[in-house]
């Protein structure tokens, strides 16, 4: 099956946000087992971009 991940779902996981931080890892585990493709859009490379830099700017 193909997943087609929202930006959101990836920013919970990368920043670790509670209470999404769980759901969105497994979304990952997943695609790292090979048992599902996921997708994301070109527009979401670049938000997803600027958010972690932005999250992980902040936290140092």
């Amino acid at each position: 099956m193909k997943i087609l991940v929202n930006t959101n779902i990836i920013i919970d996981a990368l920043t670790g946000k509670e209470p999404f931080r769980e759901a969105a890892e497994q979304i990952f585990m997943l695609a790292a087992n090979q048992v599902e493709d996921i997708y994301i859009t070109a527009s979401s490379a670049t938000d997803i971009y600027y958010l972690a830099r932005k999250n992980l700017h902040n936290t140092y």
